[in-house]
């Protein structure tokens, strides 16, 4: 295993849990001993577990280069439903943020919504967080792209055929034979009031 790899998973067991122990660390990670955790930390240059801690919930370190940590939560980039698919590696410049309570994934996005043709399910301003690693489940939520007409919100059924459909107009479906782009499950809805 690459200390990448170790490490990854160190800063997401992290996030999950801010005061999670070596121990707690070794036991997720299937070690014996906490000395494994310390090797991991010292061969990525950090003096110990605090350091480490620190890092990744500041939004430092743990692949999550778009969240940071804050007093009152965790910060997202916040983009319009315009400036999508955009490449993860290449994300457009995003002044605006979306604070959450809790940790999200570490590839995680935030997206406005524009328009009012997900109504009353989604209305316009609303903003959701989008998680392009989770594999979305039947019934979920999810951003695709759709050929011809860009970004949109769908409802996900099957895999082979997949089944899309409007959250707020369930029929009909649109099938597709191949999976269609998905840029990610929507994990979180946040409405302004």
């Amino acid at each position: 295993m690459e200390a990448h790899d170790v490490l990854q998973r160190m800063s997401q067991l992290v996030r999950e849990r801010p005061a999670i122990t070596v121990r707690e660390l070794a036991d997720a990670l299937g070690y014996s001993q906490e000395r494994s955790v310390y090797y991991w930390l010292n061969k990525a240059d950090f003096r110990g577990i605090r350091q480490f801690r620190d890092a990744v919930l500041r939004g430092e370190w743990g692949g999550s280069a778009g969240i940071r940590s804050q007093a009152g939560g965790y910060e997202l980039p916040l983009y319009r439903m315009s400036q999508l698919p955009f490449d993860r590696d290449q994300p457009p410049p995003s002044s605006r943020r979306l604070v959450v309570e809790t940790p999200p994934a570490p590839e995680a996005f935030a997206v406005e919504v524009e328009g009012s043709e997900y109504a009353p399910v989604i209305e316009p301003q609303d903003q959701l967080v989008i998680d392009p690693a989770s594999e979305p489940r039947d019934g979920d939520l999810v951003l695709v792209l759709l050929k011809g007409s860009g970004p949109a919100i769908r409802r996900i059924f099957g895999q082979n055929p997949t089944w899309l459909t409007h959250p707020s107009r369930p029929r009909p479906f649109e099938a597709y034979p191949s999976r269609p782009v998905i840029l990610g499950r929507i994990s979180r809805l946040v409405r302004l009031f």
